[in-house]
């Protein structure tokens, strides 16, 4: 049985597409004042999805291009489709797969939770 934060993290990405889907490219692409814009935060979450449970818990790097909307990266705006697929080869069931990795963390009593690499 899933961890409930791992079955949580799976509903937040279905209303994520969900919310996302309607989403033009031109829209995705505007930034209003401050605040990111929405194709810029899809490579964010790809990002911060592949550090976590790729790159730091199984030492795998599977798209080299998020890297560029890391913690302190200059402003850039992707192509939303560009961005999509990103996100998507980060997240998707492949057995290398952040999906995979989260999968992998069970409740109390069930297999042995994933760990973060120390090395």
């Amino acid at each position: 049985m899933p961890h409930p934060l791992v079955t949580q993290l799976r509903f937040t990405r279905i209303a994520w597409i969900r919310g996302l889907k309607a989403v033009t490219a031109e829209e995705a692409a505007r930034r209003f004042g401050p605040i990111n814009t929405i194709a810029w935060m899809i490579g964010h979450l790809a990002w911060k999805e592949q550090l976590y449970w790729l790159e730091r818990a199984q030492g795998i790097t599977r798209v080299r291009e998020v890297k560029q909307f890391g913690y302190g990266k200059p402003l850039t705006v992707p192509a939303l489709d560009e961005a999509w697929a990103w996100w998507r080869a980060v997240t998707n069931p492949d057995p290398s797969s952040a999906n995979a990795a989260m999968l992998s963390i069970v409740t109390e009593g069930g297999a042995q939770a994933a760990r973060p690499r120390t090395s």
